[in-house]
């Protein structure tokens, strides 16, 4: 029958996948929550369900691969890990199973995990009536258990504001060298990760929402905080006891000291995996991500990179309201002799765009 991969959400960002998926010649079987979802006209099957829901997934899933026998599944950019691993352990596939899922993407889950390991995370602490009535480190960032995008994610200067607010933990707010990483995790012993710059210039420009505007990368961390972060990553890696997957993870560096954000199992959105890690290091992560859900085999040489490009991506921000990183609007990801360059090269294009905007709104008027 061939190869045939189901893809857990489906939108523009996801669309990287099915290309992928098509030139390795596999099948592409795409579900997604939203009818319009652009993927689904790009998918060989596609079908509408709630890709949360795990009842509605599973006779997708079983309806699916009684006919055409399912290979892999994934997803790129969606906090749906729990689906994914559910598929997986439900048809036996390869990758990240229900479980490890969970404990990564719960908040509570993942900080205990992380911190009985070893590994440290901001001081947290849960129940909003307990919290509010014995918190004191300020400022502070309150979130929801889930989610993703930021969402429901804001910064808290003092006892008053956090009296006003619902979420369901706190944290420590950590001032510091904010990064992300990706990492192709081939088995708990060998494994490379690719890292950025998160640029928070505008973070208190939304208070008390934080919004990133896009990255930079190659990171400039010195070797000393590289190895750290590596370091961490690779506890990461044998605190969930992952293989064959991929791990996105946000961390801060402060005083030398790397504090895990967040950590989860499955490719980044924000096309940092999809449109720029490729062309930054050589390394083809989105199409290794798909080889590796449906089975094949991925070499250690792969991973290593051969190109050290500088890129920086920026987005084009409206007047209307901010509240998440849904909210922005679109990015622009541009090279650069230097990261200087790449930097102002894409806020040029920001720049364009707005003017565009403004001279096409006049003309309306």
């Amino acid at each position: 029958m061939g190869m045939n991969l189901l893809l857990i959400g489906c939108g523009a960002y996801q669309v990287p996948v099915i290309d992928e998926a098509h030139k390795l010649g596999a099948k592409v079987f795409a579900l997604d929550g939203d009818k319009d979802a652009i993927g689904l006209k790009n998918a060989d099957y596609s079908e509408v369900c709630d890709i949360k829901n795990l009842g509605e997934i599973e006779e997708v899933a079983i309806r699916l691969n009684s006919k055409f026998n399912i290979s892999g599944c994934m997803t790129l950019g969606v906090e749906c890990p729990e689906s994914v691993g559910f598929i997986n352990d439900l048809l036996g596939l390869q990758g990240v199973g229900r479980y490890q899922a969970i404990e990564m993407v719960n908040k509570i889950s993942r900080y205990e995990n992380l911190n009985d390991y070893g590994i440290r995370t901001p001081k947290y602490q849960v129940s909003a009536k307990y919290i509010k009535e014995n918190w004191n480190i300020y400022p502070c960032v309150v979130k929801p258990m889930e989610g993703s995008a930021a969402a429901g994610v804001k910064y808290i200067e003092n006892k008053f504001q956090l009296q006003d607010e619902e979420f369901d933990i706190v944290e420590e707010y950590i001032e510091g060298h904010e990064l992300s990483t990706e990492s192709i995790v081939l088995t708990q012993q060998l494994y490379m990760t690719y890292i950025n710059d998160r640029n928070y210039e505008k973070k208190f420009k939304y208070k008390p929402y934080m919004i990133e505007d896009g990255f930079q990368m190659p990171s400039t961390i010195d070797q000393t905080i590289r190895a750290k972060v590596h370091t961490t990553i690779g506890k990461i890696i044998k605190c969930f006891q992952l293989e064959k997957c991929i791990l996105k993870c946000d961390l801060i560096v402060k005083d030398n000291i790397v504090y895990v954000i967040e950590c989860t199992p499955r490719l980044s959105g924000g096309k940092w995996c999809s449109h720029v890690i490729t062309p930054s290091t050589g390394v083809e992560i989105v199409n290794i991500a798909v080889r590796m859900a449906l089975g094949l085999p991925v070499y250690p040489k792969e991973l290593i990179p051969t190109k050290n490009t500088a890129y920086a991506q920026r987005y084009v921000f409206s007047d209307r309201p901010i509240k998440s990183h849904r909210d922005r609007g679109i990015s622009f990801e541009c090279t650069g002799k230097t990261i200087k360059e790449a930097i102002e090269n894409a806020q040029k294009k920001v720049n364009d765009e707005l003017q565009q905007s403004l001279q096409t709104m006049q003309k309306a008027t």
